[in-house]
């Protein structure tokens, strides 16, 4: 999303106040459940004087477990008699510092028929 005003499913425009800890929003018809805000988000609430709370728990992402699973596995082979070189990961790290950024999100769309919870990185 870029800099712009979102339309409510209820009229009018969202506010800031539209997204607090627990509340689900509707955005081009997809609804996010916002579970956590970032620093400058609870200093802009703060400066408000509106109490945000706590953040709340991720839901589960079926990807990550799969992932996790996978890693756990790999982990328990057993070494080669030939033995293998280690990846050079530091290396690899310091090459890509700061050139990913990530965001994830979750649409709930349980809702309609055939619906489901649908994980987007």
């Amino acid at each position: 999303l870029k800099r712009t005003k979102l339309e409510s499913p209820n009229g009018g425009y969202l506010r800031p106040e539209d997204f607090m800890i627990g509340t689900e929003v509707t955005i081009f018809g997809r609804c996010f459940r916002v579970v956590d805000i970032d620093g400058k988000t609870r200093e802009y609430f703060a400066e408000k004087g509106i109490q945000v709370g706590e953040p709340e728990s991720y839901p589960d992402d079926p990807h990550r477990r799969k992932l996790r699973a996978a890693v756990a596995q790999k982990d328990n082979k057993v070494p080669s008699i030939a033995g293998s070189k280690a990846p050079d990961t530091l290396g690899k790290y310091l090459k890509n510092d700061k050139k990913l950024l990530r965001f994830s999100c979750l649409w709930d769309d349980t809702g309609r028929l055939y619906g489901k919870l649908n994980f987007y990185t």
